[in-house]
């Protein structure tokens, strides 16, 4: 039985040993699905890594904050969020379907007056979206309505789009020669519900991106918003258990800080590098990332960090910003102030702020 026993541990994924009862019953439960592989495989796609090409799919990473306003900016890590009027909201919510820690809740401000909709994307770089090209594809996600939603017949507007531009951004471009390849309304109710759509992506498809879009009416009232969780977009012809991108939590994080990273150090005086001032002005200092990111960051965020030494103490920057020596692996980071000792050692600190934090950014 032994033999057995082996087997019966490599097909449902278990590395203890059984007993020869549970062989028995692995063995019958095997025979009598009307797929045999059935059982096995509902088991291991749960967190299989490369299946679902959405990086941050369960809503679990919000590096730049748990409640951001929409504008054109990214919200939750990978998420972006557009609203010509700036009126709407995106947050971290513990409202969620079983099997998930967090949803995304989009909002249009409490009182607000303007319906022009409300767009969360997420754009997929080219390298993530060659495999594709040609293929059938399945878009799944899970999705409530808050109590006041306000769009007519209570819609959620979901698209599937392709541009054969590289490394496509759907909002700010390039984004040429659009394919809609889904282009589905949802009607959303207060309870939790699974959508999922089918498609066809084109041959010359070069960048993919989910669009949600929600098209409000009247004033908004308390909770004028919908929640999302568990975006998939995976080969083949039906929705599959969800799974995360790189199947793992540690591997998801690692993923978005491909595209962004914020430094966090998280006590008053954190350092968040070490440099030296230049000038009486100027500082230099040299900060190497947790994971290599997709291109060298083009901008640089921050709030509550100066540059100083233990004689000086931290002095608040005039400017904090890129230099030309910076790459995917790290960066050196340029601080202005006035008050510098030339040539003293220091470093990028929080200024007397545990919330202080340095973020770069590598997004489309």
């Amino acid at each position: 039985m032994s033999r057995i026993r082996d087997i019966a541990n490599i097909l449902s994924g278990n590395t203890s040993m059984a007993t020869d009862a549970e062989v028995t019953s692995s063995i019958a439960s095997h025979a009598a699905a009307a797929d045999p592989h059935t059982v096995y495989l509902k088991e291991s796609e749960f967190n299989a890594g490369g299946k679902n090409s959405i990086i941050n799919g369960g809503i679990d990473f919000w590096q730049r904050g748990t409640s951001i306003a929409f504008g054109n900016n990214y919200t939750a890590d990978r998420w972006h969020g557009y609203h010509s009027s700036g009126v709407a909201t995106a947050s971290r919510s513990t409202d969620k379907p079983s099997g998930f820690q967090y949803s995304l809740k989009v909002q249009r401000n409490v009182s607000a007056t303007a319906t022009d909709p409300i767009y969360l994307s997420y754009m997929m770089e080219s390298l993530d979206s060659y495999k594709y090209q040609g293929q059938v594809v399945t878009v799944s996600f899970y999705a409530k309505a808050g109590a006041n939603y306000s769009p007519t017949s209570s819609i959620l507007q979901m698209s599937l789009r392709t541009t054969t531009s590289v490394d496509g951004n759907v909002i700010s471009g390039p984004w040429v020669n659009t394919s809609y390849i889904i282009n589905q309304s949802s009607t959303l109710t207060t309870s939790w519900q699974r959508f999922s759509y089918t498609g066809t992506i084109g041959s010359t498809a070069n960048s993919i991106a989910i669009v949600f879009a929600s098209f409000h009416t009247g004033t908004a009232g308390a909770d004028d918003a919908y929640y999302i969780t568990g975006v998939q977009l995976e080969l083949g012809s039906s929705a599959t258990l969800f799974s995360r991108s790189s199947g793992t939590i540690q591997g998801e994080l690692a993923a978005c800080q491909r595209y962004y990273w914020r430094s966090t150090p998280g006590s008053v005086y954190s350092t968040h590098a070490n440099g030296m001032a230049t000038s009486s002005t100027t500082s230099y200092s040299h900060m190497h990332f947790p994971v290599p990111m997709r291109i060298s960051p083009t901008s640089v965020d921050y709030a509550n960090v100066g540059f100083g030494d233990l004689n000086a103490g931290v002095i608040n920057p005039s400017f904090v910003g890129l230099t030309s020596y910076t790459g995917t692996y790290g960066i050196v980071v340029q601080v202005n102030a006035t008050g510098y000792t030339q040539y003293r050692p220091g470093q990028i600190m929080n200024n007397n702020n545990v919330a202080g934090y340095l973020g770069f950014s590598a997004e489309l």
